[in-house]
Protein backbone atom coordinates (compact mmCIF):
# COMPACT_ATOMS: atom_id res chain seq x y z
CA UNK A 1 0.00 0.00 0.00
CA UNK A 2 2.79 2.36 1.15
CA UNK A 3 4.72 1.42 -2.46
CA UNK A 4 1.70 2.36 -4.10
CA UNK A 5 1.00 5.75 -2.47
CA UNK A 6 4.77 7.02 -3.69
CA UNK A 7 4.34 5.76 -7.21
CA UNK A 8 1.41 7.62 -7.52
CA UNK A 9 3.21 10.92 -6.31
CA UNK A 10 6.36 10.66 -8.12
CA UNK A 11 4.90 12.08 -11.69
CA UNK A 12 3.77 15.35 -10.19
CA UNK A 13 6.65 18.11 -10.68
CA UNK A 14 7.71 18.30 -7.10
CA UNK A 15 11.04 20.41 -7.91
CA UNK A 16 9.14 23.85 -7.61
CA UNK A 17 6.51 23.10 -5.21
CA UNK A 18 7.66 23.84 -1.42
CA UNK A 19 4.90 22.99 0.07
CA UNK A 20 4.45 19.83 -1.59
CA UNK A 21 8.17 18.67 -0.98
CA UNK A 22 8.05 19.48 2.82
CA UNK A 23 4.95 17.21 2.21
CA UNK A 24 6.55 14.67 1.16
CA UNK A 25 9.67 14.85 3.15
CA UNK A 26 7.88 14.47 6.30
CA UNK A 27 4.37 13.05 5.63
CA UNK A 28 5.09 10.31 3.30
CA UNK A 29 7.77 8.28 5.25
CA UNK A 30 5.50 8.86 8.60
CA UNK A 31 2.91 7.19 6.50
CA UNK A 32 5.04 4.48 4.92
CA UNK A 33 6.11 3.35 8.46
CA UNK A 34 2.85 3.28 10.03
CA UNK A 35 1.74 0.96 6.94
CA UNK A 36 4.59 -1.06 7.63
CA UNK A 37 4.46 -1.56 11.27
CA UNK A 38 0.91 -2.73 11.56
CA UNK A 39 1.47 -5.28 8.44
CA UNK A 40 4.84 -6.64 9.86
CA UNK A 41 4.16 -9.51 12.37
CA UNK A 42 7.72 -8.91 13.47
CA UNK A 43 6.89 -5.25 14.99
CA UNK A 44 4.10 -6.58 17.29
CA UNK A 45 6.17 -8.92 19.69
CA UNK A 46 4.80 -11.28 22.14
CA UNK A 47 6.55 -10.71 25.67
CA UNK A 48 8.96 -13.43 26.65
CA UNK A 49 9.72 -13.81 30.66
CA UNK A 50 11.71 -16.77 31.32
CA UNK A 51 10.95 -18.45 34.90
CA UNK A 52 12.85 -21.49 34.91
CA UNK A 53 15.75 -23.47 33.20
CA UNK A 54 15.56 -26.92 33.29
CA UNK A 55 18.17 -29.54 32.07
CA UNK A 56 16.93 -33.34 32.03
CA UNK A 57 18.40 -36.42 30.71
CA UNK A 58 14.59 -37.85 30.35
CA UNK A 59 15.10 -38.17 26.74
CA UNK A 60 18.54 -37.86 25.10
CA UNK A 61 17.35 -35.40 22.45
CA UNK A 62 13.99 -33.43 22.80
CA UNK A 63 12.45 -32.47 20.23
CA UNK A 64 8.48 -33.08 20.58
CA UNK A 65 6.58 -31.65 24.23
CA UNK A 66 3.13 -32.41 25.45
CA UNK A 67 1.88 -30.97 28.85
CA UNK A 68 -0.83 -33.22 30.73
CA UNK A 69 -2.29 -33.13 34.29
CA UNK A 70 0.47 -31.51 35.49
CA UNK A 71 3.33 -33.68 34.00
CA UNK A 72 5.48 -32.55 30.96
CA UNK A 73 5.72 -36.11 28.30
CA UNK A 74 9.06 -35.60 26.37
CA UNK A 75 9.95 -37.58 22.95
CA UNK A 76 13.41 -37.49 21.18
CA UNK A 77 14.14 -37.67 17.65
CA UNK A 78 16.27 -40.67 18.33
CA UNK A 79 14.47 -42.30 21.18
CA UNK A 80 11.92 -45.03 21.63
CA UNK A 81 10.53 -43.96 24.49
CA UNK A 82 8.64 -41.13 26.52
CA UNK A 83 10.38 -39.12 29.19
CA UNK A 84 7.79 -38.03 31.93
CA UNK A 85 8.60 -34.91 34.41
CA UNK A 86 6.15 -34.17 36.66
CA UNK A 87 5.42 -30.98 38.36
CA UNK A 88 8.60 -29.53 40.02
CA UNK A 89 10.16 -32.52 40.59
CA UNK A 90 13.51 -32.21 38.49
CA UNK A 91 13.30 -36.52 38.35
CA UNK A 92 12.01 -37.78 35.48
CA UNK A 93 10.91 -41.96 34.12
CA UNK A 94 10.50 -43.28 31.23
CA UNK A 95 8.44 -45.62 29.23
CA UNK A 96 9.06 -47.62 26.07
CA UNK A 97 6.64 -47.14 23.46
CA UNK A 98 6.41 -50.74 22.43
CA UNK A 99 7.18 -53.95 24.51
CA UNK A 100 11.47 -54.48 23.08
CA UNK A 101 11.44 -51.07 22.29
CA UNK A 102 15.29 -49.88 22.66
CA UNK A 103 15.78 -48.01 26.34
CA UNK A 104 19.32 -46.72 24.09
CA UNK A 105 19.46 -43.62 21.87
CA UNK A 106 19.19 -44.68 17.80
CA UNK A 107 21.87 -44.38 15.10
CA UNK A 108 20.62 -41.44 12.92
CA UNK A 109 20.83 -42.95 9.82
CA UNK A 110 17.85 -45.21 11.20
CA UNK A 111 16.55 -43.86 14.16
CA UNK A 112 12.67 -42.33 14.15
CA UNK A 113 12.92 -38.84 14.12
CA UNK A 114 10.21 -37.54 16.16
CA UNK A 115 10.10 -34.16 15.79
CA UNK A 116 6.40 -33.40 16.64
CA UNK A 117 3.68 -34.61 19.13
CA UNK A 118 -0.33 -33.42 18.89
CA UNK A 119 -2.52 -34.26 21.90
CA UNK A 120 -6.32 -35.38 21.37
CA UNK A 121 -8.58 -37.87 22.19
CA UNK A 122 -8.87 -40.93 20.26
CA UNK A 123 -11.29 -44.21 21.38
CA UNK A 124 -11.94 -42.54 24.42
CA UNK A 125 -8.85 -42.63 25.65
CA UNK A 126 -6.02 -39.46 25.77
CA UNK A 127 -3.26 -40.22 23.43
CA UNK A 128 -0.43 -38.30 22.47
CA UNK A 129 0.63 -38.81 18.74
CA UNK A 130 4.45 -38.63 17.94
CA UNK A 131 5.39 -38.29 14.13
CA UNK A 132 7.98 -38.97 12.07
CA UNK A 133 9.75 -36.24 10.35
CA UNK A 134 9.13 -37.93 6.59
CA UNK A 135 13.04 -37.67 5.46
CA UNK A 136 14.20 -40.82 5.26
CA UNK A 137 11.80 -44.11 4.58
CA UNK A 138 11.45 -46.71 6.18
CA UNK A 139 12.62 -45.01 9.19
CA UNK A 140 11.29 -41.40 9.76
CA UNK A 141 7.28 -42.30 8.10
CA UNK A 142 6.06 -43.65 11.80
CA UNK A 143 3.97 -42.52 13.87
CA UNK A 144 3.41 -43.64 17.32
CA UNK A 145 0.35 -43.12 18.86
CA UNK A 146 1.37 -43.00 22.78
CA UNK A 147 -1.42 -43.70 25.87
CA UNK A 148 -0.12 -42.06 29.12
CA UNK A 149 -2.02 -43.51 31.30
CA UNK A 150 -2.15 -47.33 29.60
CA UNK A 151 0.50 -48.50 28.25
CA UNK A 152 -1.01 -51.21 27.03
CA UNK A 153 -3.15 -48.99 24.52
CA UNK A 154 0.17 -47.69 22.80
CA UNK A 155 0.53 -48.58 18.91
CA UNK A 156 1.89 -47.54 15.81
CA UNK A 157 1.28 -46.26 12.25
CA UNK A 158 2.81 -46.10 8.42
CA UNK A 159 2.03 -42.73 7.71
CA UNK A 160 4.10 -43.04 4.30
CA UNK A 161 0.64 -43.28 2.12
CA UNK A 162 -0.30 -39.53 3.25
CA UNK A 163 3.54 -38.77 3.10
CA UNK A 164 3.86 -39.65 -0.45
CA UNK A 165 0.70 -37.90 -1.33
CA UNK A 166 2.05 -34.57 0.62
CA UNK A 167 5.22 -34.74 -1.47
CA UNK A 168 3.22 -35.12 -4.58
CA UNK A 169 0.69 -32.66 -3.91
CA UNK A 170 3.61 -29.95 -2.50
CA UNK A 171 5.35 -30.53 -5.25
CA UNK A 172 8.54 -31.77 -3.27
CA UNK A 173 11.33 -34.50 -2.56
CA UNK A 174 11.35 -36.78 0.29
CA UNK A 175 14.62 -34.84 0.95
CA UNK A 176 12.73 -32.09 1.11
CA UNK A 177 9.76 -33.41 3.61
CA UNK A 178 10.73 -32.58 7.28
CA UNK A 179 7.79 -32.47 9.77
CA UNK A 180 8.40 -30.81 12.78
CA UNK A 181 4.89 -29.38 14.37
CA UNK A 182 2.04 -30.89 15.31
CA UNK A 183 -0.97 -29.67 16.97
CA UNK A 184 -4.85 -30.93 16.97
CA UNK A 185 -7.04 -27.34 16.27
CA UNK A 186 -11.00 -27.86 16.53
CA UNK A 187 -11.93 -29.95 13.72
CA UNK A 188 -8.48 -30.50 12.22
CA UNK A 189 -4.55 -31.98 12.63
CA UNK A 190 -2.00 -29.36 11.51
CA UNK A 191 1.14 -31.03 10.52
CA UNK A 192 3.99 -28.67 10.03
CA UNK A 193 6.92 -28.98 7.06
CA UNK A 194 10.12 -27.33 7.89
CA UNK A 195 11.36 -27.58 4.28
CA UNK A 196 9.67 -25.21 2.41
CA UNK A 197 7.65 -23.62 5.52
CA UNK A 198 4.14 -25.26 4.42
CA UNK A 199 1.12 -26.44 7.04
CA UNK A 200 -0.55 -29.95 6.21
CA UNK A 201 -4.08 -29.24 7.24
CA UNK A 202 -6.05 -32.79 8.11
CA UNK A 203 -10.13 -32.88 9.26
CA UNK A 204 -9.53 -34.82 12.57
CA UNK A 205 -12.03 -37.04 11.81
CA UNK A 206 -10.26 -38.49 8.43
CA UNK A 207 -7.18 -38.65 9.89
CA UNK A 208 -8.98 -40.62 13.22
CA UNK A 209 -10.60 -43.02 10.08
CA UNK A 210 -6.79 -43.91 8.69
CA UNK A 211 -5.65 -44.47 12.44
CA UNK A 212 -8.52 -47.11 13.31
CA UNK A 213 -7.67 -49.08 9.92
CA UNK A 214 -4.46 -47.92 7.74
CA UNK A 215 -4.11 -51.06 6.12
CA UNK A 216 -7.50 -50.32 3.81
CA UNK A 217 -8.34 -46.82 4.58
CA UNK A 218 -7.79 -43.82 1.88
CA UNK A 219 -5.20 -41.71 2.68
CA UNK A 220 -7.42 -38.74 4.47
CA UNK A 221 -7.96 -35.71 2.48
CA UNK A 222 -5.74 -32.49 3.55
CA UNK A 223 -4.82 -28.93 2.41
CA UNK A 224 -1.22 -27.33 1.93
CA UNK A 225 -0.74 -23.89 2.50
CA UNK A 226 2.23 -21.80 2.45
CA UNK A 227 3.51 -20.03 6.04
CA UNK A 228 5.72 -16.99 5.01
CA UNK A 229 8.62 -16.56 7.48
CA UNK A 230 11.47 -14.59 7.33
CA UNK A 231 15.04 -14.66 5.39
CA UNK A 232 18.00 -13.76 7.32
CA UNK A 233 21.15 -13.79 5.11
CA UNK A 234 19.83 -15.83 2.52
CA UNK A 235 18.56 -18.93 5.17
CA UNK A 236 14.99 -19.01 5.99
CA UNK A 237 13.74 -18.95 9.28
CA UNK A 238 11.96 -22.48 10.06
CA UNK A 239 9.24 -23.75 11.66
CA UNK A 240 9.55 -26.36 14.46
CA UNK A 241 7.19 -27.22 16.96
CA UNK A 242 3.43 -26.04 17.83
CA UNK A 243 0.41 -26.03 19.83
CA UNK A 244 -2.64 -24.69 20.31
CA UNK A 245 -3.87 -21.73 21.98
CA UNK A 246 -7.63 -21.87 20.54
CA UNK A 247 -9.40 -23.30 17.60
CA UNK A 248 -7.93 -20.60 15.57
CA UNK A 249 -4.54 -19.27 17.46
CA UNK A 250 -1.77 -21.18 17.12
CA UNK A 251 1.78 -20.96 19.13
CA UNK A 252 4.38 -21.94 17.50
CA UNK A 253 8.43 -21.88 17.90
CA UNK A 254 11.03 -21.32 15.02
CA UNK A 255 14.50 -20.87 14.47
CA UNK A 256 17.16 -19.83 12.08
CA UNK A 257 19.52 -22.64 11.29
CA UNK A 258 22.57 -22.57 8.73
CA UNK A 259 21.69 -25.25 6.73
CA UNK A 260 20.55 -25.91 2.98
CA UNK A 261 19.89 -29.79 3.90
CA UNK A 262 16.97 -30.59 5.94
CA UNK A 263 18.46 -33.90 7.32
CA UNK A 264 22.02 -32.37 7.95
CA UNK A 265 21.87 -29.91 11.03
CA UNK A 266 23.92 -26.11 10.92
CA UNK A 267 24.67 -23.75 13.24
CA UNK A 268 21.70 -22.38 15.10
CA UNK A 269 21.51 -18.17 15.01
CA UNK A 270 18.64 -17.94 16.95
CA UNK A 271 15.14 -19.02 18.01
CA UNK A 272 11.68 -17.29 17.83
CA UNK A 273 7.78 -17.54 19.45
CA UNK A 274 5.21 -16.77 17.28
CA UNK A 275 1.35 -17.05 16.49
CA UNK A 276 -0.92 -18.19 13.53
CA UNK A 277 -3.99 -17.88 13.03
CA UNK A 278 -6.26 -20.88 11.29
CA UNK A 279 -9.12 -19.21 9.46
CA UNK A 280 -12.71 -21.69 8.50
CA UNK A 281 -11.12 -22.09 4.97
CA UNK A 282 -8.50 -23.85 6.76
CA UNK A 283 -5.63 -21.24 5.53
CA UNK A 284 -2.96 -20.06 7.72
CA UNK A 285 -2.13 -16.53 8.85
CA UNK A 286 1.11 -15.19 10.50
CA UNK A 287 0.14 -13.11 13.38
CA UNK A 288 3.40 -12.47 15.31
CA UNK A 289 6.66 -13.53 14.98
CA UNK A 290 9.17 -12.64 18.03
CA UNK A 291 12.80 -13.48 18.72
CA UNK A 292 13.33 -15.23 22.03
CA UNK A 293 15.59 -13.32 24.19
CA UNK A 294 17.55 -13.61 27.50
CA UNK A 295 16.63 -11.15 30.19
CA UNK A 296 19.56 -9.15 29.43
CA UNK A 297 18.53 -8.92 25.24
CA UNK A 298 20.69 -11.16 23.82
CA UNK A 299 19.43 -13.74 21.45
CA UNK A 300 19.05 -17.10 23.06
CA UNK A 301 20.78 -19.74 20.56
CA UNK A 302 19.04 -22.79 21.62
CA UNK A 303 17.19 -24.49 18.81
CA UNK A 304 13.62 -24.67 20.77
CA UNK A 305 12.00 -27.73 18.81
CA UNK A 306 8.43 -27.27 20.51
CA UNK A 307 5.97 -26.05 22.75
CA UNK A 308 2.76 -26.46 24.49
CA UNK A 309 0.50 -24.61 27.07
CA UNK A 310 0.50 -25.50 30.81
CA UNK A 311 -2.10 -22.65 31.32
CA UNK A 312 -3.76 -19.70 29.72
CA UNK A 313 -5.32 -16.65 31.86
CA UNK A 314 -6.27 -13.26 29.94
CA UNK A 315 -3.57 -12.29 27.68
CA UNK A 316 -0.88 -14.26 29.50
CA UNK A 317 0.43 -17.66 28.96
CA UNK A 318 2.28 -20.32 31.15
CA UNK A 319 4.04 -22.72 28.80
CA UNK A 320 6.64 -24.86 28.37
CA UNK A 321 9.61 -25.50 25.35
CA UNK A 322 12.15 -28.11 24.91
CA UNK A 323 15.27 -27.12 23.07
CA UNK A 324 17.48 -30.65 21.85
CA UNK A 325 21.07 -29.92 23.39
CA UNK A 326 22.27 -32.70 21.09
CA UNK A 327 24.98 -33.97 23.69
CA UNK A 328 22.26 -37.02 25.16
CA UNK A 329 20.67 -34.12 27.12
CA UNK A 330 17.64 -31.72 27.07
CA UNK A 331 17.04 -28.61 28.43
CA UNK A 332 13.84 -27.28 29.33
CA UNK A 333 12.27 -23.60 29.20
CA UNK A 334 9.42 -22.64 30.89
CA UNK A 335 8.00 -19.26 30.09
CA UNK A 336 5.57 -16.65 30.85
CA UNK A 337 4.29 -15.47 27.29
CA UNK A 338 2.16 -11.81 27.33
CA UNK A 339 0.02 -12.04 24.12
CA UNK A 340 0.04 -8.42 22.75
CA UNK A 341 -3.58 -6.71 22.75
CA UNK A 342 -4.19 -6.45 19.09
CA UNK A 343 -4.93 -10.01 19.16
CA UNK A 344 -8.28 -11.99 19.64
Amino acid sequence: MGIIFLNLLLPLNLRDNIVMKNFCRMIIPAALAAVLFSCNPLNNNILIQTRRVLITEAVPSGSGIAYYRDSVFLVGDDAEFLGVISGNDPGYRRSVFFAGGSPERIKKAVKHDLESVASGIFEGSRFLFAFGSGGISPYRDTMFAICPENGQKNFKVSLLPLYDEVMKQAGISRKELNIEGATLAGKNLLLFNRGNNFVITVPTENFYRYLRNSNVAAVPDFKISKLNLPVINNFPVGISGACTLTDELILFTASLEETKDFILDGTIKGSYIGLLRLHKDRDIELVVLTPFKDSSGKDVVDKLESIDVIRIEDKNAEVVAVADNDDGKSKLFFLRLKIPDFIQ
